[in-house]
C-alpha cells in the first residue's frame, strides 16, 4: 500500500465482505454533575492517513483529556509519534528532547519527519471541543480545529 505495509488477509477484498478499517471517530463525553449521570459531548474527533489513524486520534484525545494543551487548535498541531509493530519509531519535529532520549535509551530507532502541508505526516486530524462559559445560563461555546498537515481550516455558521 501507500504507507509500504503489506495488507492484511483480514482487508483482502472478496465477495460479500466487508473489510476491516482504521477508521476511530470518537466523541469523548464529560460529566455534567456529581452523580455522573449527566453527560455532554466535550468533543469530538476523527482523522485521515491510513495506518497513523488511531495514533493521531489517541495522541489527540490524551491531550484534550489529560488537559496537557490550552486550546483545541494546540491539541491538533502539536507534534506526533507514531509506529508499527518491528518498524521505526516516526516522530514529528518539535517532540521534547527528554522523550527522545527515552526512546533511544529504549533501543528503538527514531525517524525524524519534517511536518510539511501534504507532506508525510502522523495522520490528519479534525476536532471539536465544546466547553461552556461557567456561568448560571451555561453557554455552549464550539472551538473547532483542523490540522495544518492537510491545510486544513474550521468552516462553519
Amino acid at each position: 500500500d501507500g504507507f509500504g505495509l503489506p495488507p492484511s488477509p483480514a482487508n483482502l477484498v472478496t465477495p460479500f465482505k466487508h473489510p476491516m478499517s482504521s477508521m476511530c471517530p470518537s466523541i469523548i463525553l464529560q460529566a455534567q454533575d456529581t452523580s455522573n449521570k449527566m453527560k455532554r459531548i466535550a468533543a469530538t474527533l476523527g482523522a485521515s492517513g491510513g495506518p497513523t489513524i488511531i495514533s493521531a486520534v489517541y495522541q489527540v484525545a490524551a491531550k484534550l483529556l489529560l488537559k496537557r494543551v490550552n486550546s483545541t487548535r494546540s491539541a491538533v498541531n502539536e507534534p506526533r509519534v507514531h509506529t508499527q509493530v518491528r518498524q521505526n519509531v516516526r516522530v514529528e519535529e518539535g517532540i521534547p528532547t527528554q522523550a527522545l532520549d527515552e526512546l533511544k535509551k529504549r533501543r528503538h530507532v527514531l525517524l525524524p519527519l519534517q511536518i510539511l502541508p501534504d507532506g508525510e505526516t502522523i495522520g490528519s486530524c479534525q476536532c471539536i471541543t465544546q466547553h461552556d462559559d461557567n456561568n448560571e445560563n451555561s453557554v455552549n461555546y464550539l472551538y473547532p480545529a483542523s490540522d495544518r498537515r492537510k491545510l486544513g481550516k474550521p468552516a462553519g455558521y
